[in-house]
């Protein structure tokens, strides 16, 4: 008679394992003096070594996440959200209406301040509006 344990296939923990041609099999050493180890250990961020060192050669980086923007600059692009959901509700109600359309230099006004807060975030710098606000008495 049969082992039961042998009927039963063997769960297997982790990640599946890489077809032959794909598993890694040599290894390298390099040697390094302490300032170089230093700008290793400097731009490998949370990477092992080993790990920056393979995706540094095959120019696969894992993805970044985004800086997460500052509460300042997320209210200012609030605002500008709710401008322009007001101004696409204009446009919406006034081609029923046959009321007139706002102003195109009105809309150019709002997405200026859009761009203006976007690239703010971006670069991590205060917009033309907040610093506006904090000059006025």
């Amino acid at each position: 008679m049969q082992n039961p344990s042998s009927l039963i296939a063997r769960r297997r923990h982790g990640p599946e394992p890489l077809p032959p041609s794909e598993r890694r099999t040599h290894t390298i050493s390099v040697r390094l003096n302490p300032t170089e180890l230093a700008l290793l250990d400097a731009k490998r961020g949370r990477l092992a070594r080993g790990e920056w060192m393979r995706a540094a050669l095959l120019n696969r980086w894992p993805p970044v996440a985004p800086k997460p923007i500052a509460v300042a600059q997320w209210r200012a692009l609030a605002r500008v959200g709710s401008n322009l959901n007001q101004i696409a509700a204009a446009i919406n109600s006034a081609r029923f209406s046959g009321a007139s359309l706002p102003s195109v230099a009105d809309i150019r006004e709002v997405l200026l301040a859009l761009r203006s807060t976007l690239l703010a975030a971006r670069t991590g710098e205060e917009t033309d509006e907040e610093i506006d606000q904090e000059t006025d008495p």
